[in-house]
């Protein structure tokens, strides 16, 4: 992941940050069988669909547990926001403006960070 939010990231020894940019590909990548990373940053907005999606397919399989999601969707979008809880997300954004400050509330709020 690039920009502040991936180098708050690898501030945060989070370093197996995979950046998928389109619902295609993080599709794919769930459905080879790879071991799922720690953390999933997912957007609500994806050009190709819908990061709902791929939460969907996320929570059927049986390692998800052991994966923290963040999903983050624009402002106002409640009815995203309300799916992604009800699909297991672990924290959800609702942000215009991706910054750090929103990022670590995020992070605190899926266990991720202490206060």
């Amino acid at each position: 992941m690039a920009g502040p939010a991936g180098t708050m990231l690898r501030d945060h020894d989070f370093r197996s940050v995979q950046h998928m940019t389109t619902e295609f590909e993080a599709l794919q990548a769930l459905a080879s069988g790879a071991k799922l990373p720690d953390l999933i940053m997912l957007a609500s907005d994806l050009p190709d669909g819908h990061g709902l999606n791929v939460l969907k397919s996320l929570q059927k399989m049986p390692t998800r547990s052991e994966t923290k999601v963040v999903f983050y969707a624009i402002e106002h979008d409640t009815y995203a926001t309300r799916e992604a809880k009800e699909l297991g997300a672990d924290a959800v954004m609702q942000t215009r403006r991706f910054d750090e400050a929103v990022l670590a509330s995020a992070l605190v709020e899926a266990g991720l960070l202490a206060h």
